[in-house]
């Protein structure tokens, strides 16, 4: 079961979907961080393993802008990767320690 809720750093994000608000076709989600908001399409929908990729691919964007990457990265170019990953596998682990549902549901075998 998707969760509707998880925390990303602090901050309680919604999880919606299957929507029909994508501005493309082949675009399967959409993060709103200023709304705290990630929804999905009903494209995302069609293979469950689709569809937790899409969650999770969401809930890295929410990391992103909640980490300040959005703002720092426009201004800054030292080793920007390792930024990337470091911070990112920081923010997720903390991310499956908050919410074990969400766990759950990415590790499903269907």
């Amino acid at each position: 079961m998707i969760p509707k809720k998880i925390k990303v750093l602090g901050k309680t994000y919604s999880i919606e979907g299957p929507e029909e608000i994508l501005d493309e076709a082949d675009e399967l989600g959409h993060t709103y961080a200023y709304k705290c908001l990630i929804r999905y399409g009903h494209n995302a929908t069609e293979e469950p393993q689709q569809l937790r990729d899409t969650i999770l691919h969401e809930i890295c964007h929410a990391l992103y802008y909640e980490n300040g990457l959005a703002t720092e990265l426009k201004t800054r170019d030292d080793d920007l990767e390792e930024q990337v990953v470091r911070r990112t596998a920081t923010g997720l682990l903390q991310i499956f320690r908050d919410n074990p549902q969400l766990v759950t549901f990415l590790t499903e075998k269907n």
